[in-house]
């Protein structure tokens, strides 16, 4: 048992000599060879440790030469016991990449677990193709997850394909099928970037909670009274709001507010006797609650106005929160005035200043309405996280946002090279969308590993 120990020691000395030699072998056959354990070269350190990298940087004219795949490295030590030994590692040969990959940097922001952002296991990133797989069952009927939309997120002709079994364009294109891409534009930017407001509230697969708390005249007893309001939220005998969608919904709050919005000209005509559930006059009274009342929408949600008043210091300067946006929702003079300082229009108008409004193509029904993708994002207020995880630009080397990087690939003209290839999410430890709460445990040959599992890493050698 000594021997076998102390030969195991002999064998781990020897292999960390050779990365020693090697190192100098290289060095003297050419100057301009770097050895480092960091990708950057940012380190002097070569004291290498156990499964570490060493990347090897050599000059231009002498990685010419080299042909890209994987290869040996052949290392020899010397002789122990009058025997040579030798070590081969296997090497990955790179050559510099001259545009953005789809199969390699855009497809798995859609299929990989945990791609957009960390946190605890049961609110983990999942995979965006979990819920978005595109008609999987070939029957056009939606079933969600994981046809969610009849979205196909997990290959590159599913993106092009749009959602709704092909009626949505997603890229911001004119229509599905065309290829002017407008990212800030786009449908899904605004899903991968948008917070849905006010901050907190529960996802639920089935969107039954999308048109916001169910409203009504009559008060069944429970019901919460908007304040200087005809309508009432909706509350069961269990304390709960009510919410109904999504293809005969009751009457709700966002269709409440659209009402306001098409049929009175977000205010300009108030009391033309627009109609909305037996209320035969629904004014800027009726709605401003939804804005300026705490638990409007669900259970202790925050009033808008506390983020979002104006400029209430006068001096054109955003201070976040209470002047969020410097966006004023506490009157409709205020939500006509836009948002940004009167930049971005908030109800569907072509501009700010003009009256052709549609709620339907509105912005604020947009934020009051979506979730934020992938789901359990977490809620930051100066908003440093809408474009999504940091990134190494795999062209540049940069760091980048992953939004950002999806925009450049977009404005190249989207290039494939996938070959049709279909990736399959690796699971996290925890249930899917649609699988129920609380931890489990991954299973699977995608199981996530255990962190005492490692894998050999090899030599990789770019320039």
């Amino acid at each position: 048992m000594a021997d076998l120990l102390k030969k195991k020691w002999c064998v781990l000395f020897f292999i960390c000599f050779a990365l020693v030699l090697f190192q100098l072998n290289i060095a003297r056959a050419n100057d301009n060879v770097e050895i480092s354990k960091r990708g950057d070269f940012a380190t002097d350190d070569k004291s290498f440790g156990k499964n570490e990298n060493i990347y090897i940087k050599i000059d231009l004219q002498d990685a010419e030469k080299l042909q890209p795949g994987d290869t040996q490295l052949n290392i020899s030590i010397g002789k122990i016991r009058k025997k040579s030994v030798k070590l081969k590692v296997p090497i990955t040969i790179e050559q510099p990449k001259t545009e953005i990959s789809y199969k390699n940097d855009i497809q798995p922001l859609f299929t990989q677990d945990r791609a957009w952002f960390d946190r605890p296991v049961e609110f983990a990133s999942w995979a965006c193709i979990r819920c978005h797989s595109g008609d999987v069952n070939n029957d056009g009927e939606e079933e969600c997850p994981p046809e969610c939309h009849l979205m196909n997120l997990g290959t590159h002709e599913g993106m092009l394909a749009g959602a709704d079994g092909g009626s949505e364009p997603i890229l911001g294109e004119e229509f599905v099928g065309a290829v002017n891409f407008n990212w800030h534009g786009s449908e899904l930017r605004k899903r991968l970037s948008d917070n849905r407001m006010p901050p907190g509230w529960e996802f639920r697969v089935d969107e039954s909670n999308r048109n916001g708390p169910d409203v009504s005249t009559t008060n069944d007893g429970n019901d919460i009274q908007l304040a200087g309001s005809d309508f009432f939220i909706k509350v069961d005998s269990s304390g709960n709001y009510e919410y109904s969608c999504c293809d005969d919904p009751n009457p709700n709050a966002t269709g409440l507010i659209g009402t306001w919005v098409d049929e009175t000209d977000a205010g300009l005509d108030d009391g033309n006797g627009a109609s909305y559930e037996g209320d035969k006059d629904v004014t800027w009274s009726d709605v401003a609650p939804f804005f300026n009342q705490t638990g409007a929408w669900f259970a202790g949600s925050i009033a808008c106005i506390n983020c979002h008043a104006g400029d209430a210091n006068g001096d054109g300067e955003e201070t976040c929160p209470n002047e969020c946006h410097l966006m004023d929702l506490s009157s409709a003079e205020g939500i006509r005035n836009g948002a940004d300082d009167g930049i971005e229009p908030l109800l569907g108008e072509s501009s700010v200043g003009e009256t052709n409004f549609s709620w339907n193509r509105s912005e604020l029904k947009s934020r009051l309405r979506d979730n934020r993708m992938p789901p359990n994002s977490p809620f930051v207020i100066d908003e440093s996280n809408n474009d999504g995880r940091t990134v190494t630009h795999p062209v540049t080397g940069k760091l980048v946002n992953a939004v950002d990087l999806i925009e450049e690939w977009l404005n190249a003209g989207a290039p494939d090279d996938s070959k049709g290839a279909v990736t399959k999410p690796i699971p996290v430890d925890g249930p899917a969308p649609g699988e129920g709460g609380g931890s489990g445990s991954g299973s699977g040959s995608g199981a996530a590993r255990s962190e005492d599992e490692s894998t050999k890493q090899p030599l990789r050698i770019f320039y």
